[in-house]
Parts: C-alpha cells; sequence; structure tokens
C-alpha cells in the first residue's frame, strides 16, 4: 500500500476531527479542549477499519483523544516500540514475541477484540489451489505450499491442513510474499496458498478456494486490541475512553460495504470502491470481549514448535477492564 498516501489521508483526517471538536466547543460557548495524543501502531489495511473509521468520523476527537498513526513494520518493531513507550496501541495480531514478553513480567497487554472467524460470514482466510489441482485430489497432489513461520498464519494454515489429515512434514514451504501470491500459483511455483483478505480474493482468481478457516476455527480470535505501559497503568481513564471510540468504529465496520464506508476506507487505505466491494470484510466482535481459547491454543501450538519458550497465564495475557469500564460510556451514549 501506498503509506505516503496514507499518511497524508490520516492528516487530512486528523485535521478535520479536530476542526469539528473545536468548533463544537466554541458553540458551547466553553474552552477549546486540549486532546490527549495517543499513538498507534498502524498499517492502512481494511483490518484496521475501527481505528480508521473511528478517527474520520470524529469519535477519538469527542473523547478528547487525538490519535496519531504510526506506520510500522515487522512484529519485533511494533513489540520494541510498545514496551519502551513509542507508541501506545497496536491492533493487530500477536506472535510468541508478544506472548513471552507479557509472561516476563513485560507491561502490555490484550485488552480487547480487532477480529475473529465469523463462521456465518464470508470467507476472511483461507487456503487456494492452483488450477489443475481438484479439492478431491489436494491430499496426493499437495506438494508445495506458502506459510509463515510463528504468526497467527502459521497456526490456522497448520490446523487447517491438519483438518484434513495432511502431514505438514511431507510439505515443501516457501515464503512468498502475499502480494505475488496469484502469480505464484499461476505459475505453478505453489500448488496451495494459504492467505487472507483482500490477497485471498485475488488468489482465487488464479485457482481455486479449497479451505475455509472459520470451517476448522469458529469464532477464532486472530486479531487483538493491545495496550501498552502508557494506558495500562499511567493513564488508565485515558484508555478506556480510547476503547470507548474505538468501539464505536467496530459498531462502524460491521455495518460492511455501505457508501460511507467504501468511501471513507477506500480514501483511507489506497483501495479502489472496487476492490474494497470484492473483498470479504474482517468481523469484529460487538460486545469488544475477545475468545479467549484461541490464544491459550495458539500459545500451546507454539511452544510446542519450540517457537515459545515460556507463556502467559490468562491474567498476564487479558485484561478485560477497559472494555468493561467502556460499557458505561457507550451506554450514556445511547440514553
Amino acid at each position: 500500500m501506498n503509506r505516503w498516501r496514507f499518511g497524508r489521508i490520516g492528516a487530512l483526517a486528523l485535521t478535520l476531527g479536530i476542526a469539528l471538536t473545536q468548533a463544537a466547543c466554541q458553540q458551547d460557548g466553553g474552552p477549546e479542549r486540549q486532546l490527549a495524543r495517543v499513538r498507534v501502531a498502524m498499517h492502512p489495511y481494511l483490518s484496521y477499519a475501527p481505528v480508521l473509521l473511528a478517527k474520520a468520523e470524529g469519535y477519538f476527537a469527542e473523547q478528547g483523544i487525538e490519535v496519531e498513526l504510526v506506520p510500522l513494520g515487522r512484529s519485533e518493531q511494533i513489540l520494541a516500540a510498545l514496551l519502551s513507550g513509542e507508541v501506545d496501541v497496536w491492533p493487530g495480531t500477536y506472535t510468541p514475541g508478544f506472548l513471552r514478553a507479557m509472561a516476563l513480567g513485560g507491561r502490555l497487554r490484550v485488552v480487547g477484540d480487532k477480529g475473529y472467524l465469523a463462521p456465518e460470514k464470508c470467507t476472511y482466510v483461507g487456503i487456494v489451489l492452483r488450477k489443475g489441482i481438484q479439492p478431491a485430489e489436494a491430499r496426493d497432489k499437495l506438494r508445495r505450499m506458502n506459510r509463515s513461520r510463528e504468526g497467527f498464519y502459521a497456526y490456522v494454515m497448520s490446523r487447517m491442513l491438519s483438518a484434513r489429515g495432511i502431514d505438514e512434514q511431507r510439505l515443501e514451504f516457501a515464503a512468498v510474499q502475499s502480494e505475488v501470491v496469484p502469480e505464484a500459483l499461476a505459475d505453478g511455483v505453489l500448488d496451495a496458498a494459504g492467505t487472507v483478505e483482500p490477497f485471498l480474493s485475488r488468489a482465487t482468481q488464479a485457482g481455486t478456494l479449497w479451505l475455509r478457516a472459520q470451517d476448522v476455527l469458529p469464532g477464532y480470535q486472530w486479531g487483538i486490541l493491545l495496550y501498552g505501559r502508557r494506558l495500562l497503568t499511567t493513564n488508565r481513564e485515558l484508555g478506556v475512553r480510547f476503547m470507548a471510540a474505538y468501539r464505536r468504529g467496530t459498531e462502524q465496520a460491521n455495518l460492511g460495504q455501505t457508501p460511507h464506508n467504501l468511501d471513507v476506507l477506500s480514501r483511507a487505505t489506497g483501495m479502489t470502491v472496487q476492490e474494497l466491494q470484492a473483498t470479504c470484510w474482517p468481523t469484529f466482535r460487538a460486545d469488544g470481549r475477545i475468545q479467549l481459547a484461541g490464544v491459550l491454543d495458539y500459545q500451546a501450538w507454539a511452544r510446542a514448535r519450540g517457537l515459545l519458550d515460556t507463556v502467559p497465564t490468562p491474567d498476564q495475557l487479558y485484561d478485560s477492564s477497559f472494555v468493561v469500564a467502556s460499557d458505561r460510556i457507550l451506554r450514556q451514549r445511547h440514553d
């Protein structure tokens, strides 16, 4: 994605949000409110829709928050930024590194939902077969596949293959970037590819959708909202207000492909409206809570493969107090 365009659009949305807040304060006759800045590690992708929408719609500004979007790359960079206080929030996925840091006492916790595999919804994560391999013969013909080593994608792919009785040990895995998966399938470089939207929809144009992740792992918690030290300890009240605004963003994201959402997210992600319409959108939990069982199973999977030498307890992993406290703010809004 074009990060320059994302930063430009984010800045425009932020300027608009601040302007609206200042105008509201002046109309009420009160002093202009000083917004508290919260730094959020981000990528300009559709899965970050709750933050992108809450920012663009002024939900954070209504809670007295100015969100600064901080583009970061690999999970190691994001973890280091959270532990150092360079960023305050990570709305993303988890890796063994995050879990190990929690187990060793690092001041970061999962505080809410950022996406799960909804059984009744469209396919957000799946495995696509190249043309020439039919689903009925995949077990015998599957030889080469892409896969990350340790992330939740690797876990989901492992569980899907196991459900079909396929021994991973006999497969050859290659590191193939998601953007070039369609070409790798079309050229026969890969027999199958496990991927996530929007790359999944593109991959199906070069092959056949074979396995849907939600059929094997219904309800699996693949995405999490994670707080660092500042919102966990220094200013918990700010963390509650951030959660309330974020949850309003999830409500709007769950409305799906409305004309307004398409317009906002097209500008924020750089995807065209047509690309967004052709993509399965992630589903978020309306109450903001997470399904902890899936995360604990991932921990066990990672530890069994030598990817994680120590695991956090549930209390070290998850703090539900922020989402519980945000319930009151959201109820007051509806009263």
